[in-house]
């Protein structure tokens, strides 16, 4: 069966802990059973399954998405959980409004006896993943009013075209935000966090496959840094490129920004270690000894870092500084470790 875009979608429990971002894209079609958000809960309990889960409840809370539920009565609670789930959307809204994505064939049968379409998360991201992240002449119409800062036109133009939103790639693999980010068009970024439909946390799909929050590290915009946490953005989300791992405060480590680790460091909504590693085995110790930013070893040293941890190949901090001959590095390190 087609995906109907008018439908209201109801994701597994299965789909969701492997593709979280699924609650970002959909947040306005989205229907979650309150038997949905209580798997999620307890399976954040679970090592094998804690990211994915506590990256859906994120996504859930940014959203504000709230659960549904049968009305308590006496055996409600009763039955196997996907006939819960079913029940619980079905109190919502009716069967022939939703669409049910699971890779549990018996879920997607039980949904289909009671005429609710259903299909697998490969099935459905066919049909839909993509296109909605395309980019399109409408769309490309929308970010142009964006650049120029038309912000009457645009805010016309959104409320012309129901479920329209900036989640899409421009040609250089930047979402709108992300470019908004790098010219530092403070007024669009304003405007792109105030849509709720603006998801924060997806991943460019150019070099270095990271958010926009790791965006705005890179280039040291503690403002807009500040913004994005408080629009709901996810700072622990790391990159997905070669460098695989890499997350805002390994960035900053790297480029010689102490402004940014100490920003991320200080906030009172973040809880980064600085004793991270990327999938280098590379700590913000590590980075900072290999580039000789003799100013950000000092300070992580001031924070009490593990200067013992090595990487993948077997290499401390000290012994990067020694390789690269970075003499005062060395002796920033050496102190810390004979004092």
């Amino acid at each position: 069966m087609e995906s109907n875009k008018t439908q209201s979608l109801l994701f597994d429990t299965n789909v969701l802990l492997i593709n979280p971002d699924l609650l970002n894209q959909f947040s306005q079609r989205v229907i979650l059973p309150q038997k949905i958000l209580d798997e999620l809960d307890y399976r954040k309990t679970k090592a094998e399954h804690q990211e994915k889960a506590q990256l859906c409840l994120h996504h859930i809370e940014k959203h504000r998405l709230k659960a549904v539920s049968t009305q308590q009565r006496s055996g409600s609670s009763r039955g196997n959980n996907d006939d819960i789930i079913l029940t619980q959307a079905l109190s919502h809204t009716k069967a022939g409004n939703i669409q049910l994505i699971s890779n549990d064939v018996g879920m997607r049968n039980r949904a289909q006896a009671k005429d609710i379409a259903a299909l697998s998360l490969d099935r459905f991201l066919q049909q839909s993943g993509e296109a909605d992240s395309a980019l399109t002449p409408a769309r490309q119409a929308l970010f142009e009013l964006l650049q120029r800062g038309d912000f009457v036109s645009l805010h016309q133009q959104l409320a012309s075209q129901p479920g329209a939103h900036f989640n899409f790639y421009l040609s250089t693999g930047l979402t709108p935000l992300m470019t908004c980010i790098q010219q530092k068009k403070l007024d669009a970024i304003d405007l792109l966090l105030s849509l709720p439909s603006t998801d924060l946390d997806l991943i460019d799909k150019a070099k270095l496959k990271i958010t926009a929050f790791c965006h705005a590290a890179q280039r040291r915009q503690l403002n807009t840094m500040d913004k994005l946490l408080h629009a709901g953005a996810n700072p622990y989300i790391t990159s997905r490129g070669n460098n695989r791992g890499n997350s805002a405060i390994l960035i900053a480590a790297w480029d010689g920004a102490l402004n940014v680790i100490q920003f991320i460091h200080g906030h009172a909504n973040i809880r980064f270690s600085l004793n991270q590693a990327d999938n280098n085995g590379f700590t913000p110790l590590i980075k900072a000894s290999i580039k000789g930013n003799d100013a950000i070893v000092s300070y992580l040293l001031e924070q009490g870092v593990d200067i013992d941890i090595r990487d993948r190949n077997d290499k401390s901090a000290l012994d990067y500084a020694k390789e690269k001959g970075h003499q005062k590095t060395v002796m920033l390190l050496q102190g810390k470790i004979h004092g």
